[in-house]
């Protein structure tokens, strides 16, 4: 995954990201009750033709769609369907890629759709949120010498563990830059073992990454170590769904090292 060196292809990186961003929160803003998810695959491709950009997700075997949008336990690539229509309390998850002059960006959101029959619920899918979210904030506060993955990682494993959300199992990022998905996978948890090799992948300024924090929120009544994180592909061949049923949040930002060794976010319109 070679860094992004030229003034310009950064410039064009950047702007690749922010259309992915500036995209997927349109998206939201859109995802209300009685709206079906077919919906929002069209308006994805209307938004991204007028950013005179592309779908790369589409460039995947036979998915064919700009997004994925994946409700309630689906952890990723949900399919958009007429049929699969909003309704209150659902949480909608929507990933979306743009291709813009040779490179690409990517972003993900979560919400809560409409109102929830129960007060609590709505609190814990909130917070549960705005926790998987909370990476972003806690990685762009840090500068390092040097970063590696595991950095990433340990991060994100750091919050879960003192919010006592559960990572959904064998997720995580990955590179990015030319290609949709480049060969650096970012891990949501990683055993000891792991992480040592984690350590010794050191990213360098101008490489791009996509962290991809999945987490869950154990169901009501479960308990946190009862809760395996494991999924099951249903029978559409691409929708990943938990194995337990529980709720689960998912958010992506396309980043980057900068030069002052910083990380920084590309894709967040805030």
């Amino acid at each position: 995954m070679p860094p992004i060196k030229s003034r310009s292809d950064q410039k064009t990186f950047k702007k690749a990201a922010a259309i992915a961003g500036r995209v997927c929160d349109q998206l939201m803003t859109l995802a209300q009750p009685g709206v079906a998810t077919q919906a929002l695959e069209d308006a994805a491709n209307e938004l991204l033709a007028k950013e005179r950009a592309t779908a790369p997700f589409k460039q995947f075997d036979d998915f064919g769609f700009a997004i994925c949008a994946s409700l309630n336990h689906e952890v990723v690539n949900g399919i958009p369907s007429t049929e699969r229509v909003l309704k209150d309390g659902d949480v909608l998850k929507v990933a979306i890629g743009s291709q813009y002059r040779g490179f690409c960006g990517k972003a993900a959101r979560t919400k809560l759709i409409g109102d929830s029959d129960s007060e609590a619920k709505t609190k814990n899918v909130q917070q549960l949120i705005q926790v998987t979210r909370s990476v972003f904030d806690t990685l762009s506060n840090v500068k390092k010498d040097e970063w590696s993955v595991w950095d990433i990682t340990q991060t994100i494993m750091e919050i879960t563990k003192d919010t006592g959300y559960v990572p959904v199992y064998q997720s995580g990022g990955y590179g990015i830059g030319a290609q949709l998905h480049q060969d650096v996978m970012i891990l949501n948890s990683a055993t000891d073992k792991e992480s040592e090799s984690l350590k010794r992948m050191i990213l360098k300024p101008g490489q791009g990454v996509v962290p991809m924090p999945m987490l869950i929120l154990p169901k009501e009544g479960g308990d946190q170590d009862e809760e395996t994180g494991k999924w099951t592909v249903l029978e559409d061949n691409w929708t990943q769904a938990l194995d337990s049923g529980a709720i689960c949040s998912h958010w992506a930002e396309t980043c980057w090292i900068n030069e002052e060794g910083c990380f920084e976010v590309l894709s967040s319109s805030e």
